[in-house]
């Protein structure tokens, strides 16, 4: 399985920018959302943030939950099973706490504070069953055969032979001879 950190290599990836995001963020809502936020990263150990499709975004072994900041109403929680719509089916028990947008995708919505407070044990249930539900998934084999290192540290140690190496033991596979992937 790749790291939580290894495909994820951008400057948009990292706490960092979810914390300038927001920083500038003018939402009525700003203080729930911190708090959801807080309580998707403490949802399981491995969870990270980043920012994707301009709203803060979630991923363990892949990414599972973007935030939905443009509703009418309060904001939204896209819970999914990474970037792009995968023929896989996801089950949690939630007592009707998020709407089916797909099989791989559901969104939760929260529409003031007193719906976080009354909810907040069922979300974080939700959360964890759908965790481990998306880590579970096969990760899917490139389809035209180049490199897909998944390290930041990524290096060609024995470019003669096109074996990709990886700082750590992240998942990588065999790529061309050339180091023009780094």
């Amino acid at each position: 399985m790749p790291s939580k950190q290894g495909k994820h290599i951008t400057a948009a990836d990292s706490t960092k920018a979810v914390d300038e995001f927001m920083a500038q963020l003018d939402h009525p809502d700003k203080r729930e959302i911190e708090l959801i936020r807080r309580l998707i990263l403490q949802a399981h150990p491995s969870v990270a943030e980043g920012i994707k499709w301009k709203d803060p975004s979630f991923r363990t072994t892949e990414s599972f939950a973007t935030m939905h900041l443009r509703l009418k109403l309060g904001f939204g929680v896209i819970l999914h099973a990474g970037a792009k719509a995968r023929d896989v089916s996801i089950s949690v028990t939630d007592a009707g706490l998020r709407n089916w947008l797909g099989k791989d995708r559901a969104m939760v919505e929260f529409s003031d504070p007193h719906d976080i407070a009354i909810r907040k044990a069922a979300f974080t249930d939700v959360l964890r069953q759908w965790i481990r539900q998306v880590d579970s998934i096969p990760v899917p084999e490139p389809q035209d055969g180049g490199a897909m290192c998944l390290s930041i540290g990524a290096f060609p140690s024995v470019p003669s032979i096109g074996a990709w190496w990886c700082q750590a033991s992240f998942r990588c596979l065999p790529g061309p001879k050339s180091a023009g992937f780094l």
